[in-house]
């Protein structure tokens, strides 16, 4: 769903439905989902800086950053 609305050119939307995952996955500590969003984002081809992306980025880095510690 999340790639067909990015390839649809719904980046807001696509983004937002990966935040929406990512935050369930962490809920329930789903490495599987949490992965699945990782590689939506690796899949896009835009860069870090536009909204939707950057929020998604956020999300991803403040994870990343409480599980390294």
């Amino acid at each position: 769903m999340r790639q067909a609305l990015a390839a649809g050119g719904r980046l807001d939307q696509a983004c937002a439905l990966a935040i929406a995952a990512y935050d369930i996955g962490c809920s329930y500590e789903s490495e599987r989902v949490r992965q699945a969003v990782r590689g939506f984002r690796a899949s896009l081809n835009v860069r870090t800086g536009q909204r939707p992306v950057a929020e998604l980025d956020d999300r991803l880095r403040a994870d990343y950053a409480a599980r390294a510690t």
